[in-house]
């Protein structure tokens, strides 16, 4: 099944999470992706690629169909909509489908890599004709076909700060009121590690056993999705400092790697 999220984003980063769900939709609020009761291949029948296809064309032809209510009576329609495309069996079928697409020129397959304290940052060397660059992102040629690239590590560690910023403070988060059980516990399925090296500490996230982090997964490419379209941070990047351990890992041969954990 497809995952998906849908988000708006105003000065300082301030977001509130529209809507989220599932294509096809799930009987019960709480499920995990292994005990759906309803797969893309039941309601799109045929194989893997076509079923693929199809579950993206109808979801997407919903959400971008869609126009959705502002407080000043207004609507508003989405402007950059973003697929992840880092799952291996799905890559060609997600960028086919991108590239084809009548609104292709808002839809972007994506591609999100873990960069630690010893990569260098997607945002830094030389910009290529074409491309468009931000923070921990970039807009261009991706195996032959334009298309998103960012820092999973970075873009996690920024969602946080949005999720930790106090309701009515810029770049705060927020909800609408209901029970979201199942999204809560997508959103705190990894925790991130500190580490180290060459003078640069990142966070580096890693899924916590047991858990599914696949709204999670959408919610960071929302985000990431609204500094593409040209929204920016006001305040601190990064969530709030809390307690860390130190822990040293010794390692034959080489001299100790040191990573700083966040205790919760």
């Amino acid at each position: 099944m497809l995952f998906w999220t849908v988000a708006s984003w105003g000065g300082g980063y301030s977001g509130h999470l529209l809507a989220y769900g599932t294509h096809p939709e799930q009987p019960g609020e709480n499920f995990t992706a292994s005990s759906a009761k309803r797969t893309l291949a039941d309601v799109h029948p045929g194989g893997f690629e076509a079923t693929l296809q199809a579950g993206l064309t109808t979801l997407v032809d919903r959400l971008l169909g869609r126009e959705w209510p502002r407080e000043d009576g207004t609507t508003a329609r989405i402007e950059q909509l973003v697929v992840d495309a880092n799952w291996g069996q799905s890559t060609q079928t997600v960028r086919e489908f991108c590239r084809r697409h009548a609104s292709s020129a808002i839809i972007l397959p994506s591609h999100g890599r873990g960069i630690g304290p010893t990569a260098r940052p997607i945002h830094d060397g030389k910009k290529k004709p074409g491309e468009r660059i931000g923070p921990g992102w970039k807009i261009g040629t991706i195996s032959g076909q334009r298309g998103l690239l960012f820092d999973a590590n970075h873009w996690k560690s920024f969602l946080t700060a949005r999720l930790n910023t106090t309701v009515g403070d810029p770049g705060a988060l927020t909800f609408h009121q209901a029970e979201h059980h199942m999204l809560l516990d997508h959103l705190t399925s990894e925790q991130p590690i500190a580490v180290s090296a060459r003078g640069r500490t990142v966070d580096e996230w890693k899924l916590l056993p047991g858990r599914e982090n696949h709204f999670l997964d959408c919610a960071v490419l929302a985000t990431v999705a609204a500094s593409a379209a040209g929204i920016t941070a006001v305040g601190a990047e990064m969530a709030p400092e809390r307690e860390r351990k130190r822990v040293e890992i010794p390692k034959p041969g080489a001299q100790r790697k040191t990573i700083s954990t966040r205790r919760k």
